[in-house]
């Protein structure tokens, strides 16, 4: 696991380095992690094509605030995750628009950060794994669970819009909904599944994903989906 870690507190990095290092016991042996004192320079190191797995990062900094350096960050890398550190729980809101996984507050962080961290590194092996596997007579296809954003029924058949681009397979939704990982996906209405993790933003009864596309929530899903949004952000903050 690589982790960033962006704060333009050198008292804070200093915290967050002896957490991660007390963190780096024999099932964590893997870790590493490089410190920022704001983004610019981690902005220059993703040019660079040098990426993270996990970015820690302060909301309130001087210059580039973390909301904003969290949007370029998911510009580069849509699957990476992102941590935000803040003393204002009522920022956690604004993480729906760059897919935030979880929220720490400081006074929390030796606490909760271990626990968060351990959690990631649990669900990265877990994707390595986290494949839906389209099998016909004349193709064999595996698609990343973390990738699709939602599945359309269209006809007889069920298409896959990803993160980038699409596929297709002749499946019913219940057959795929039952494959897909549990309380990841949602139906937003009888012909769509979504992903909660690639929702971008949620007004009214449609839903905004990261790929830009745009799905409408019938008035017999409403109250389920947004029951299941609230308990997915519940369960990262």
């Amino acid at each position: 696991m690589r982790i960033a870690v962006v704060d333009d507190e050198e008292q804070t990095r200093e915290e967050i380095r002896s957490v991660l290092e007390r963190f780096c016991r024999p099932e964590h042996a893997e870790l590493s992690a490089e410190y920022y004192p704001g983004g610019g320079l981690l902005l220059y190191d993703l040019q660079e094509q040098k990426t993270f797995d996990v970015y820690l990062l302060d909301i309130e900094m001087e210059g580039m605030d973390g909301l904003t350096l969290a949007a370029r960050i998911r510009e580069a890398q849509k699957g990476a995750y992102i941590v935000f550190l803040t003393v204002h729980p009522e920022f956690a809101l604004e993480g729906y628009e760059v897919q935030a996984c979880q929220y720490i507050l400081k006074e929390q962080m030796r606490e909760k950060l271990p626990r968060v961290l351990d959690g990631l590194y649990r669900d990265m092996q877990e994707e390595r794994e986290a494949y839906l596997t389209i099998e016909t007579s004349s193709r064999y296809e595996k698609l990343c669970c973390r990738d699709i954003c939602c599945i359309r029924k269209e006809g007889k058949y069920a298409v896959f819009f990803m993160q980038e681009g699409s596929s297709t397979a002749r499946m019913t939704l219940q057959e795929i909904y039952e494959k897909l990982p549990e309380g990841e996906f949602l139906y937003a209405d009888r012909g769509c599944i979504v992903s909660i993790r690639s929702i971008k933003k949620y007004e009214g009864r449609r839903l905004l994903l990261v790929n830009g596309e745009t799905v409408s929530v019938s008035r017999s899903h409403m109250a389920q989906v947004k029951t299941e949004i609230g308990k997915y952000w519940r369960n990262r903050i």
